[in-house]
């Protein structure tokens, strides 16, 4: 794309209400980007024309998102949960709630690409922001509703791990198990120092990236990183802690109750993030 294309997008960020303040060579960057993993995905493909039209405004705003931009970020999660409320509507569906889908869909924009990048990264501006969401939503919402009308109930699998039984009809001491592994999980996160829990807010809940947090927290990404592992190793040792002090479980079980919430830790942070204040 021309550079007289890229500064155009740029004054069409910073024209927005509210405006978005981006650098030419921060929207140039991403552009490259997702033209690489385009032709990465099918080198044999036609590559979509460079200099089609982009909806600035929508791109400039996904950019900050990317550079972890705050504001942006808060932007892009109301958008985003606007998409999941429409998306579920459209669906119509018991087994998919709207606050289920909205926090789905944030991950699948943050990290849950096949390389890892998110979906959020994919985006080119060649589709206004809010119908791309809308999409991507009711997709994820179509797949969640398959996945959980073939799945047993979590709890039950949950419960079932830790009594080493495979039968997903809970008793009433299963379903006991379920509750005191999620209840020491929540107390676990609750012991956190408030630095560590905004720590954990910042990455798993408003999707920033180490190289962002680090800029938030004015140190390097080696040190934001570290803070990042260690938090995350003091929850799953606190959890641990709880689970042997309440539960009359083996190691082993108690380890293969860990490998599960280890398996769903982005998730499991994010339902309990999200719910406190």
């Amino acid at each position: 794309m021309s550079a007289a294309s890229i500064a155009d997008l740029v004054r069409q960020g910073r024209e927005a209400r509210p405006p978005v303040h981006v650098s030419e060579e921060l929207v140039a960057a991403h552009l490259r980007a997702w033209a690489e993993r385009d032709r990465g995905a099918d080198p044999a493909a036609a590559s979509v024309d460079p200099d089609a039209p982009r909806h600035g405004a929508d791109l400039c705003l996904v950019v900050a998102v990317c550079a972890g931009d705050r504001t942006a970020v808060l932007t892009l999660r109301e958008l985003g949960s606007r998409a999941a409320e429409a998306a579920a509507r459209r669906l119509r569906s018991t087994h998919v709630s709207a606050d289920d889908l909205a926090q789905r869909v944030s991950e699948l924009l943050w990290t849950g690409g096949a390389d890892g990048q998110g979906t959020l990264r994919r985006y080119d501006g060649r589709a206004p922001l809010g119908p791309w969401l809308r999409v991507v939503a009711y997709r994820e919402g179509l797949r969640m509703c398959r996945g959980r009308r073939e799945q047993p109930d979590e709890d039950a699998l949950l419960a079932a791990r830790a009594t080493g039984d495979a039968d997903p009809e809970l008793s009433h001491w299963k379903r006991s198990a379920a509750a005191t592994f999620k209840a020491c999980f929540q107390d676990a996160v609750a012991s956190l120092s408030v630095h560590d829990r905004d720590l954990l807010r910042r990455h798993f809940l408003d999707g920033l990236a180490i190289d962002a947090i680090g800029k938030l927290y004015e140190v390097h990404r080696a040190t934001a990183a570290r803070w990042l592992a260690r938090t995350r190793a003091v929850l799953l040792e606190r959890t641990r802690d709880r689970l042997r002090q309440r539960l009359d479980l083996t190691d082993a079980e108690v380890g293969e109750m860990m490998a599960q919430i280890e398996s769903r830790l982005e998730v499991s942070l994010s339902r309990v993030l999200r719910a406190r204040p």
